[in-house]
């Protein structure tokens, strides 16, 4: 699952025509489309193929058209339901739209093909999360890093680590991740988020400054240098980055935000409000 897009007021983060294969003079029609024969000799058109839906799916997905892309690879799964593969596709078709619930789904159905399937894990972990369900989330990351650990399956790790207040092992976590991806600014920024949370201001707001300041920082990244000010309580400095990006009344509800932030005593719920909101918590 890929981080969440910027809200300025919390600041912190089509079946188409080229999907169908009578259409004519669209691109992607030069797939397979001439019947072969099986082994007992019945005619099959290769258009039903599952690897056929799959690579007219993933065409349709490169366009953009997530919807159509979803429901052809559904058909995949129709055609072959013991495959893992229609599963996966499905899964982080239904994540990119926002659908989690009907991504976990797919995941789930996923893993009872294939348990130790490491796409189905971290993607039924990171649908979790995004669902506000750490309890669920935790043991399939868990899982999924035992499975093959990399810094995107160790971040998603520490994510719900974070959600559940075990802070100490979630930067743990982070700081596996970037020993394996030294130059992954949304781990860094968890990192440094994961610090605001357990009252480590200094050093988050030292580790967000360099990763803000990085030649390939985003907005994104910038405004969450402006959350870990406001969650260290420097109020100007919050406003002086929330600045850069924003108008004046989208600055203004962002500090209101983190005055928010900071009321909430119990790290946990505070986890879970940034979570919901600071566009770098869960990476893929």
């Amino acid at each position: 699952m890929k981080p969440r897009l910027l809200n300025s007021a919390s600041v912190a983060i089509l079946l188409g025509c080229a999907a169908l294969t009578g259409c004519a003079n669209t691109p992607g029609n030069d797939l397979p489309h001439a019947t072969e024969q099986t082994t007992s000799g019945q005619l099959v058109d290769p258009d039903n193929s599952v690897e056929t839906l799959v690579r007219m799916g993933d065409f349709t997905m490169s366009r953009g058209e997530i919807p159509a892309a979803i429901s052809l690879y559904r058909r995949a799964h129709s055609a072959a339901p013991d495959r893992a593969l229609p599963l996966e596709k499905l899964g982080r078709a239904f994540a990119m739209i926002g659908s989690h619930d009907e991504a976990a789904g797919a995941f789930r159905s996923l893993l009872e093909i294939d348990p130790v399937n490491n796409i189905g894990l971290r993607g039924l972990g990171n649908s979790y999360l995004a669902l506000n369900d750490p309890d669920l989330a935790l043991p399939n990351l868990e899982a999924a890093v035992a499975v093959s650990e990399d810094a995107a399956g160790l971040s998603s790790l520490g994510v719900a680590l974070d959600m559940l207040g075990r802070h100490d092992e979630a930067q743990d976590a982070y700081e596996r991740a970037l020993r394996m991806a030294p130059g992954d600014l949304d781990v860094a920024t968890n990192l440094a988020i994961s610090l605001s949370l357990s009252d480590r201001h200094d050093e988050a707001v030292e580790l967000m400054r360099r990763t803000a300041a990085s030649p390939t920082a985003t907005v994104r990244h910038r405004q969450n240098l402006a959350l870990v000010y406001g969650l260290a309580n420097r109020t100007e400095d919050a406003r002086a980055v929330a600045r850069l990006d924003m108008d004046e009344l989208s600055v203004e509800r962002s500090l209101a935000y983190y005055a928010m932030l900071q009321r909430i005593e119990d790290s946990r719920r505070r986890a879970a409000a940034i979570g919901d909101s600071s566009g770098a918590r869960i990476v893929p």
